[in-house]
This record gives C-alpha cells, sequence and structure tokens, in this order.
C-alpha cells in the first residue's frame, strides 16, 4: 500500500514537472480516480476526499513556494527614465530577451503604484511578490500574444520586437533582474509628482538596488517622430520629395501635447 501511494504522488509530481505552470486542480482528480479505480487501496487509508484536497493543496502550495523562491532570487529592480520615441520599446524586448531579465512593454509601475502600497510592514514583502508577479505575467503575455510574439495580433507601429530563438517572456533558470520598460510616462509623473517619494517607497517595496535606463537619442530625431505621428505623415515622408509643412506640424503637435 505504501508503494502504491508513493507511485501516486511520483506521477502526480512528474505530471506538475512536465506542465511547467499551475497544477490543474481537475486533471489531478481524474488522475486520483484512474488510480482508486484499480484498486491501490487509498479508501482503506482514509476518506477519498480529504486525500484528494491534501495532494491538491501540496502540489499548489509547492508551486507557488517556487515562484516566490524565484522572485526571492531578483537582485536587481529596473525602471526607464527619458522621452517619447527613444526607442526604449526597442531596448526593453532586447531586454526581456536576456535568459536572466524579465522587462515586459508598458506597465507603468508608477500609474498603479496605488495598488502595491503596502499597510503594514507584513505585508511589503507579499507586494513585491505581487508586482514581480504582475510584471513577470505581462512579459510572457507579450511573447505569446502580443507586439514580442512571432505572430503579434497586431504589430506596434510597423514594427515586430520579437527577438527569435531566445528568453523573451522567460527565463533560462532564474530572474535576476526585473522591472519596467516605462520611459516617457515615468519620467512625467515625477514631473508631476515633484519628489521621488514614490521611487523610495517603490525601492522599499522590491527590497533590491533599483537601476534606471535612459536611453539617449539625437533631439532631432524625437521631435521629428513626434511630429510626424501626430500628423500621420510618417508614410508620406519616406516617399522622395514629399515635405511636411513644418509651421503646422510643430502647432499641431504642441496643441496634442498640451492637450494630453
Amino acid at each position: 500500500m505504501l508503494t502504491s501511494f508513493s507511485a501516486l504522488v511520483a506521477v502526480l509530481v512528474f505530471y506538475i514537472v512536465i506542465s511547467k505552470k499551475e497544477p490543474n486542480a481537475s486533471k489531478m482528480f481524474e488522475m486520483f480516480e484512474m488510480f482508486s479505480r484499480k484498486d491501490i487501496g487509498f479508501h482503506s487509508m482514509e476518506n477519498t476526499s480529504i486525500l484528494r484536497q491534501r495532494l491538491v493543496d501540496t502540489a499548489s502550495l509547492s508551486y507557488a513556494e517556487k515562484l516566490l523562491k524565484l522572485y526571492d532570487g531578483v537582485e536587481a529592480f529596473v525602471m526607464f527614465i527619458g522621452y517619447p520615441r527613444s526607442s526604449h520599446s526597442l531596448v526593453g524586448a532586447i531586454l526581456d530577451a536576456h535568459p536572466e531579465i524579465i522587462i515586459p512593454h508598458q506597465y507603468d509601475v508608477i500609474k498603479y503604484w496605488n495598488k502595491y502600497r503596502p499597510s503594514t510592514v507584513r505585508k511589503t514583502k507579499l507586494s513585491k511578490y505581487h508586482l514581480f508577479y504582475n510584471l513577470h505575467q505581462l512579459s510572457r503575455e507579450q511573447a505569446v500574444f502580443g507586439i514580442r510574439s512571432k505572430y503579434p495580433k497586431g504589430k506596434m507601429g510597423g514594427y515586430s520586437y520579437n527577438v527569435p530563438g531566445l528568453w523573451q517572456g522567460g527565463y533560462q533558470t532564474r530572474i535576476k533582474v526585473i522591472g519596467d520598460k516605462q520611459g516617457g510616462n515615468t519620467a512625467l509623473a515625477l514631473a508631476e509628482l515633484g519628489n521621488l517619494n514614490v521611487l523610495e517607497e517603490i525601492n522599499r517595496v522590491v527590497q533590491v538596488p533599483m537601476k534606471f535606463i535612459h536611453v539617449h537619442r539625437n533631439p532631432f530625431d524625437n521631435i521629428a517622430t513626434m511630429m510626424l505621428r501626430a500628423t500621420g505623415s510618417r508614410g508620406a515622408v519616406r516617399k522622395e520629395g514629399v515635405k511636411v509643412r513644418r509651421l503646422w506640424c510643430f502647432c499641431h503637435w504642441s496643441s496634442c501635447s498640451l492637450k494630453g
């Protein structure tokens, strides 16, 4: 009977390992019933429903512990700062392809920071896990279905941010660096707040050194791209001999910026 129980546990562990995701309770129940029908003898050990629940609880706990241990191994938290149209998306996509880095596209940590503000010191670590989990899941979703996937639903601005054959949305053995690629909005949010207090709060929650990436680009390129996007003229200027009225573009872009 002990041998049979060990065999079932081994099968369940094997199922969890090959699935590489949180165990599906209904499938585990099916496996349990399959072994029970073969008269392994679990019914003589204790009530079937109690044993079944214990097996599921144990498997789920193992998955959670593994995930939290993964996030405890993070050594640095990264944020982008700077200006729009600075190639942040490209840099973020390349970093996310590294086997030890998770950098999703435009999560905007500061915008959603209220949901991670811990009410007590005890909840600080839970807030860290919650933030890291959401960043990790967004990176994974973008690599499978979003702008970093091989077959995205819709390419952002006509560009593909897929890095084939590497680790976008995932990791090899550990996550050493995690963060958020949201440069322009982060800089604007900090300017509006007028202080860096929110960064100090974030640092207390993530409990690791914070790193800031500031991408420098020729400012004329930034301004030109902003204006062309605002006026819908990017396609036109690619054609030889086509020019955009500079004064109208500048006024149009300025009014859009003021409204935003």
